[in-house]
């Protein structure tokens, strides 16, 4: 993703860190891109979680997406306490392959953890959204470019 579909997913990340914080609960952000191209961030209010935060919005990814790695590492966290009731947000341009291992592990955390994975589609259309719904649901469709131009 890039330009303003990138915009939007920073914009998701800032408000789910806002809501994390007013609801006392922790937020860890997967920025990934192509295979291998996985990046943790702890997003807090402490300082490291700030400059973690900022590094991201820095951030620029065009180089593919390949969701195993996000998707892996997220579930492996569910095992600790710390995370046991987390929930995902993917946000995405939806333009990716989903592995049946990616998809497999996904479900079990779902019957396993009572994991809930919220989708939002950033895309001018519907490009992408079956790769979405097989991972998500619900899932959102964020199409209205024209509502972001005048930022």
């Amino acid at each position: 993703m890039h330009g303003i579909p990138e915009t939007v997913a920073k914009a998701i990340t800032l408000e789910a860190m806002r809501l994390a914080h007013a609801e006392g609960r922790d937020c860890l952000l997967y920025a990934f891109s192509g295979y291998g191209d996985v990046a943790e961030h702890d997003l807090d209010l402490s300082p490291a979680g700030i400059q973690s935060l900022c590094e991201f919005l820095c951030m620029s990814f065009q180089g593919g997406t390949d969701v195993s790695g996000p998707i892996s590492a997220a579930t492996r966290k569910l095992e600790g306490a710390k995370w046991k009731r987390a929930d995902i947000i993917m946000v995405s341009d939806g333009e990716f392959d989903v592995p049946g291992e990616t998809q497999h592990t996904l479900e079990e955390a779902k019957k396993k953890h009572g994991l809930r994975v919220h989708g939002l589609l950033v895309s001018s259309g519907n490009c992408g959204l079956s790769s979405m719904r097989s991972l998500c649901d619900p899932v959102h469709v964020f199409s209205d470019w024209q509502e972001v131009r005048g930022l």
